[in-house]
């Protein structure tokens, strides 16, 4: 599907993707560490009372996700419009 041809209110539901804090700790090491990723004691005391995955880590996975759907086939959408 391109872009346009998308609707508002369309629903697409793909598999899921269990993260392990492993996995959260280790990428929020190398592309996105702050505390509320890496440091357990301190993202406790915060709003989500513990550590949580980065926005940029669940944004990939949910890119990835829709792409393992099927939905853009062989368009290149580099991101566009996100």
């Amino acid at each position: 599907m391109k872009l346009d041809e998308f609707t508002i209110g369309q629903v697409f539901e793909t598999k899921s993707f269990k993260l392990t804090k492993e996995d959260i700790i280790r990428f929020a090491k190398e592309f996105d560490p702050q505390y509320m990723h890496l440091d357990e004691e301190k993202a406790k005391q915060g709003r989500f009372n513990g550590i949580i995955a980065s926005g940029i880590h669940t944004m990939a996975l949910s890119f990835k996700l829709w792409i393992e759907q099927g939905m853009y086939e062989e368009d290149v959408i580099a991101g566009t419009e996100m």
